[in-house]
């Protein structure tokens, strides 16, 4: 007699996020800001999955929320919730924040309900209980009237005269409005502004905000957000010729750990420090502390240290 085994059917990918949001909510107090990384890597995740068979690239949650939200048709509202939910992780995940579990509890209520809308299946009743009862609370900031340095935008669209770009860095209920094409003030970029596509990322600099909350930036930045690996590009480049496998090769041989050389890396994150950091409460002990989250298995491996 020939017996066949059945292999378990695989969860679905709703069921599979619906567990993770469960656990999540029931996590420790101790352990509230590993819940916010999993909840934020369950988002790009589903963002990702959602963009598997489009052509453009994002450049980074926030593009890519804008993009799913309007390909499923979110609301105003919800699309602001989901932009809450990554702002607060983004502080509680840089250690600007501290977590609590309202907050947490409600960012859970936010993205299953986003699960439940892009999925089309229900909550479980268990995790449905562990939600908080109100909406979702989220911070929508009005325009300031005043000169701001510097504001990242996602661009949904423009007209004649305004470029209608919504925030990075807040979250509001309307896109700002931008002049553009201004003689003597930002007509150089009116090439830039041609080229724009919807949820192409821009950064605006020396923005004037008027009393209607109208932007007019000295400076219109295209993506800002990509960077070129100077060393990685260097890699390629040998006495004996020039390839890309070269970087490949690099990759397999042994990682030189010297002193002279983690010396100078914790030098330059001290310089780093002290260049960028925005009061002068800077001190020495907060920068080690710094450079040995950085390079913990470095400065533990480093003969020349022993």
């Amino acid at each position: 007699m020939k017996l066949e085994m059945k292999l378990p059917c695989p969860k679905s990918e709703a069921i599979e996020s619906y567990e993770i949001l469960l656990a999540v909510c029931q996590t420790e107090d101790a352990y509230l800001a590993v819940g916010y990384k999993q909840m934020r890597d369950l988002l790009e995740r589903i963002c990702r999955a959602q963009m598997q068979n489009e052509s453009l690239q994002m450049t980074d949650l926030s593009a890519r929320i804008s993009f799913v939200a309007a390909k499923v048709g979110l609301s105003v509202a919800e699309q602001n919730r989901l932009h809450t939910f990554r702002l607060t992780s983004n502080a509680i995940l840089n250690r600007q924040q501290e977590p609590n579990r309202e907050q947490l509890l409600r960012d859970a209520k936010t993205l299953a309900f986003f699960i439940r809308k892009l999925l089309e299946e229900d909550i479980p009743l268990e995790l449905y209980r562990l939600l908080p009862r109100a909406d979702a609370t989220y911070l929508v900031a009005p325009p300031a009237r005043e000169r701001v340095q510097r504001m990242r935008v996602c661009f949904q669209y423009a007209d004649e005269q305004y470029l209608y770009v919504t925030p990075l860095d807040e979250v509001s209920e309307k896109p700002y409005l931008v002049r553009y094409n201004i003689p003597q003030i930002n007509e150089e970029f009116a090439e830039t502004c041609k080229l724009l596509w919807r949820h192409a990322q821009v950064n605006l600099l020396d923005v004037a905000v008027d009393e209607a909350g109208i932007l007019t930036p000295s400076f219109i930045v295209l993506e800002p957000d990509y960077l070129l690996d100077i060393s990685s590009l260097a890699e390629c480049f040998r006495d004996y010729g020039h390839h890309p496998a070269n970087y490949f090769l690099s990759r397999l041989q042994p990682i030189e750990n010297a002193r002279p050389l983690l010396l100078g890396n914790i030098a330059n994150l001290f310089l780093d420090e002290w260049i960028h950091a925005k009061s002068e409460d800077i001190d020495y002990r907060t920068c080690m502390q710094k450079a040995f989250r950085r390079y913990p298995i470095e400065l533990a491996a480093c003969s020349d240290l022993r």
